[in-house]
């Protein structure tokens, strides 16, 4: 018998033992059919969850621009992403910015729910008007970036933008999000053990006093690195029961800055200032932590800073891993190669103010006045 070449033999084995091949699910809400099958820009459904449901693991589900009145469950390691403009044929061709993908909870409940996931991801949304926090994320260890969330509010106690929990083998990962004006906390993580990194975390409201713009309770590991957290109406930064390693954050304009119960915290290279009860409570400034005036563009409505911010270069490259980049997008460490990161979520690149400091302050009205002009 004749015996068939090695190579085909190997291919042939590849087919067998491998899974399918991943593909793209589409969603657009006024995608022209007859046929709805997520197969295409002109054939995509109309709802976010069909689209997920459809896919499985390995999976990407583009969303085009839109508001999509619904609140969705993420399935394990499918990929969801937003800001599409429905013509796309690759991924790095879409702009999130310009094409505005919004998931409007209706304040129905969680308006993102993930649980027991492994793996997956929500990417370049607008995430508002959830009822039971923006996003809901238990015992998963999902990427959650690039999304704006906003205006969402939860009964419990904390995490009205985001809540996460499960054990300490749980890892969600919060990286360049804008996180702002939810009710009863910014960020709560109870018992995982998140990687929370170059997010904008301002103007969240208190309901209790441990509502803070970042919460961890009864976190063993935590990694908190180059957040702006600025103008949360409790804490920035809530700690108890927890030992979390917090470098290169701006803490600024809050009640209290960083609080700290029961709790060993890791502190370096952070900017706590302006905090109008105190900047450390429970705890004290850690190594190369300043309090000095980070000079933010426009109060807590625009948090990048400008070129002679005293936070510009003062922050601890160590901590900084390849491939991260600012809450723009633009490189961690400017100039390359060999630059100083800059502390908080904005790597600054250049831009100026006419800045003349902060004038006045209402953490309970959350109001900020500005000598800014731009």
């Amino acid at each position: 018998m004749k015996r068939l070449p090695v190579i085909v033999i190997l291919i042939a084995l590849f087919f067998a033992v491998s899974p399918a091949w991943a593909k793209v699910v589409y969603v657009k809400s006024d995608s022209p059919g007859p046929l709805f099958d997520g197969t295409s820009w002109n054939t995509a459904f109309h709802s976010v969850q069909r689209g997920i449901n459809a896919a499985v693991s390995g999976d990407e589900v583009w969303v085009a621009a839109g508001t999509y009145l619904e609140r969705i469950t993420l399935m394990n390691g499918v990929e969801l992403y937003g800001g599409f403009s429905g013509s796309e044929t690759e991924r790095g061709q879409r702009d999130s910015q310009t094409n505005v993908t919004v998931l409007n909870g209706q304040k129905g409940g969680s308006v993102v729910s993930a649980r027991n996931l492994s793996a997956g991801l929500i990417d370049g949304f607008t995430i508002r008007d959830g009822s039971a926090s923006g996003v809901y994320c238990s015992f998963s260890s999902i990427a959650i970036t690039n999304n704006t969330i906003i205006n969402n509010s939860t009964s419990s106690q904390g995490g009205g933008g985001i809540y996460c929990s499960g054990g300490y083998t749980t890892s969600p990962t919060i990286t360049n999000n804008i996180i702002s004006d939810n009710i009863v906390g910014g960020i709560m993580c109870a018992g995982c053990s998140p990687v929370i990194v170059s997010n904008f975390i301002t103007r969240n409201t208190n309901v209790w006093n441990y509502d803070a713009g970042l919460s961890c309770d009864n976190v063993t590991v935590a990694t908190i690195i180059n957040n702006t957290i600025v103008g949360n109406s409790a804490q920035g930064i809530y700690c108890d029961r927890s030992t979390p390693t917090v470098v290169n954050n701006i803490v600024a304009y809050n009640r209290v800055g960083i609080y700290a119960s029961s709790s060993t915290l890791t502190l370096r290279n952070n900017c706590v200032y302006g905090n109008t009860n105190s900047n450390y409570s429970g705890t004290s400034a850690g190594a190369d932590d300043i309090s000095e005036d980070p000079k933010l563009a426009n109060g807590t409505y625009d948090v990048h800073i400008y070129p002679s911010s005293s936070c510009k270069d003062k922050g601890d490259n160590s901590v900084v891993q390849t491939g991260w980049a600012d809450i723009d997008g633009d490189s961690r460490i400017l100039p390359l190669p060999d630059g100083i990161v800059d502390i908080g979520a904005d790597e600054s690149d250049g831009r100026t103010y006419n800045y003349t400091g902060l004038v006045s302050f209402s953490p309970s009205a959350g109001v900020y006045t500005t000598g800014l002009t731009h």
